[in-house]
């Protein structure tokens, strides 16, 4: 199984957790040294930036995928190039057998190899069209033996090949448009500071917010380390393996280069057919992925999620935030419970009550003793309460002490 796919992806990941690890820093710091911290600006403020960065996105890798769906046909255009000439060659030297065939062919060869140096970088443009010129030799050549229909069709292949050359060239040393990337740059990079610095609601919790912040910082940056490779679909190393991932595919070039190699060491036809013929146990093998990636891929995976769960999830609970209607519940609650109890015994009640008391003992003093302690209770009862009788009952009261006494 290939792995090259997931290679931008593996490679982009460092950018989503560093501005996870900037985000837990920042609140940790916050939270060691200050009250807390809540953001500068809420989540939801943030749609105007990431709809245009969307946009801008877009319109940027419409416009370099068309440059990278030609691109994809370049290289069998080359490998028809080079063969059509190699077939003019045996043309013209199928009814001459005095012509040197071979070193005819072992040109064309060259020129093979010249280009495929050229494309993993091991060449100049410039030594490149030198090779070409070579091939004006040939057209001399076919010139000579009166083999004008041929020079005309070897003539056209050397057009098409300096044609196709040059297009490669301008494809991978120009970008698509150099304003529309500067303000790429600039929407991606305030989109990732942005995540960092936002508010986000209570309701996401610890958890939810950082998974916000590393799935949509992880969108933006692969999308634009996206628009960025596929601008340049001939990005080779000089010993052929791929700098980025979205390189177009070179085998065409590649499996005419062994063919005309397997030709010039004079095997027949008949040979090179039995030889590639497919093998079933092969073709079989080769679609199914081996058992051993895909369980250390799936460990890994499950390794690298659960310690990152637990990273955020550990001393992540939210500081309350303590609201004055909070505060003054409490206050609220005692004097609902206050009104609610007994009022407490006042003076009057008091006196009353002792005087009950007074009443209910034995009669062991006499009935004078009686009446005059009633007199007395009735009189501190009348001093306690509200002085709010009518002079005609003040009277009556005092007549009745009068005669008690």
């Amino acid at each position: 199984m290939s792995l090259l796919k997931w290679k931008l992806m593996v490679t982009t990941l460092p950018i989503p957790l560093g501005a996870v690890l900037i985000r837990y820093i920042l609140e940790h710091f916050s939270k060691t040294y200050m009250n807390s911290y809540a953001g500068v600006m809420d989540f939801s403020a943030l749609s105007p930036v990431l709809t245009g960065g969307v946009f801008l996105i877009g319109l940027m890798l419409s416009g370099t995928l068309q440059d990278y769906k030609e691109s994809e046909k370049i290289p069998a255009e080359l490998a028809t190039c080079l063969e059509t000439m190699e077939e003019t060659v045996s043309w013209v030297c199928g009814n001459r057998p005095a012509v040197n065939e071979r070193s005819m062919k072992e040109l064309v060869m060259e020129v093979t190899d010249e280009m495929v140096s050229w494309l993993l970088r091991k060449r100049s443009p410039e030594q490149g069209f030198a090779v070409i010129e070579k091939l004006n030799g040939l057209v001399k050549e076919f010139d000579k033996l009166n083999a004008g229909l041929p020079a005309v069709r070897m003539m056209t292949e050397i057009h098409n090949l300096r044609r196709t050359m040059t297009r490669i060239g301008v494809i991978s040393r120009t970008g698509f448009l150099a304003s529309g990337y500067a303000l790429l740059d600039f929407l991606v990079l305030s989109v990732l500071t942005l995540l960092v610095i936002a508010q986000y609601k209570a309701e996401f919790g610890s958890l939810g917010k950082y998974i916000i912040i590393s799935f949509v910082s992880l969108i933006y940056s692969y999308l634009w380390r996206l628009v960025k490779d596929v601008d340049d679909p001939f990005e080779y190393s000089p010993s052929g393996e791929r700098t980025g991932a979205a390189e177009v595919e070179l085998f065409p070039l590649l499996e005419y280069q062994a063919r005309a190699k397997e030709r010039l060491a004079g095997k027949t036809i008949e040979q090179r057919i039995t030889e590639h013929a497919p093998k079933e146990e092969a073709a079989a093998d080769s679609g199914m992925p081996s058992l051993a990636v895909l369980g250390g891929v799936s460990a890994a995976c499950l390794c690298i999620g659960a310690g990152v769960v637990w990273l955020l999830s550990r001393n992540m609970t939210p500081t309350p935030v303590v609201t004055p209607a909070q505060v003054a519940a409490p206050v609220k609650a005692e004097a609902a419970a206050a009104a609610k109890s007994p009022a407490l015994p006042g003076p009057a009640d008091a006196a009353k009550d002792a005087a009950k008391d007074e009443a209910s003992r034995p009669a062991a003093s006499g009935t004078a003793d009686g009446d005059k302690a009633s007199g007395e209770a009735d009189k501190a009862a009348s001093d306690e309460a509200p002085s709010e009788e009518s002079p005609k009952k003040s009277k009556r009261r005092h007549h009745r002490h009068k005669k008690d006494s």
